[in-house]
């Protein structure tokens, strides 16, 4: 049977399909789905909610604007509709050697060192030094961090995924 794509509506109170202009929560199965008792626990992200089987996961198209380390990005990611927002991503699955607050220099040269990969990966440039429009896919998932970066995972254009590639050049952190 197919999936009804309906959503539980924060303004009526009410299930109807999500192409209604209100706040809803979505969930694929209407079969499924009991509204909330008490509405005052609405006020955390939908996935965290009990009883909510919320998507988890996103795919977008985006522009990385700005390389911050080897693990953060800043990209323009369009929401369709020609909208656009422009997001700090932290890449999931990847942690690389820190530039900001290192914990020796080494650390901080790996750090830079993997922060060039990362742009040349995601920012190339022309023979002329001007920056190519490279168009990657993110997806991005519900669990943000506490600097108010989304999680996403990198698509490259070839279709390899970025976590990966910095971790088989040997541009990571093992977590201890």
């Amino acid at each position: 049977m197919e999936k009804d794509y309906r959503g539980y509506c924060l303004k009526c109170s009410r299930i109807h399909s999500v192409t209604k202009k209100h706040v809803y929560i979505e969930y694929a199965d209407t079969r499924d789905f009991s509204p909330p008792t008490d509405i005052h626990r609405l006020n955390r992200p939908a996935h965290e909610l009990e009883g909510f089987p919320v998507k988890k996961e996103y795919l977008y198209e985006a522009r990385i604007v700005r390389v911050i380390d080897g693990d953060t990005v800043r990209a323009d990611v369009d929401l369709g509709f020609r909208l656009t927002a422009r997001l700090p991503l932290r890449i999931r699955d990847l942690d690389t050697p820190e530039i900001y607050r290192p914990k020796s220099e080494e650390e901080k040269i790996a750090g830079m060192k993997a922060r060039d990969v990362a742009v040349e990966l995601l920012i190339p440039y022309d023979a002329d030094g001007n920056p190519l429009d490279q168009v990657v896919l993110i997806t991005t998932y519900p669990d943000a961090g506490i600097y108010g970066r989304w999680s996403a995972s990198i698509t490259l254009p070839d279709g390899r995924d970025f976590a990966t590639v910095m971790r088989e050049l040997g541009h990571h952190v093992d977590k201890e």
